[in-house]
C-alpha cells in the first residue's frame, strides 16, 4: 500500500522561497532563519515536499509546483 503524506501550507511558501533564492547553494538553517521555521521543520517539509514531486535534487520542480498551486490548494 502507498505512503500518504499531506503537505502543510509552509511546504509551498518553503518551496517559494527556493525557487527565489539568488543563490542556488541554500541551506536548510538559512530557510528556517529567514521564514521562522525551526531547522526540523524545514527537514521534513523538504521531504514532503520531495515525496510530492515538488523538490529534486535541491531544485524545484515549477511545473509540479504550479500544478498544486493551481489545482490543489482549496
Amino acid at each position: 500500500m502507498k505512503e500518504s503524506i499531506s503537505l502543510k501550507p509552509h511546504d509551498i511558501a518553503i518551496a517559494i522561497k527556493i525557487l527565489l533564492a539568488k543563490k542556488k547553494d541554500w541551506r536548510q538553517v538559512d530557510i528556517s532563519y529567514e521564514l521562522g521555521l525551526s531547522q526540523s521543520e524545514v527537514a521534513k517539509s523538504l521531504k514532503r515536499l520531495n515525496f510530492a514531486g515538488i523538490e529534486l535534487d535541491r531544485k524545484i520542480n515549477k511545473t509540479a509546483l504550479l500544478d498544486l498551486i493551481l489545482h490543489g490548494i482549496k
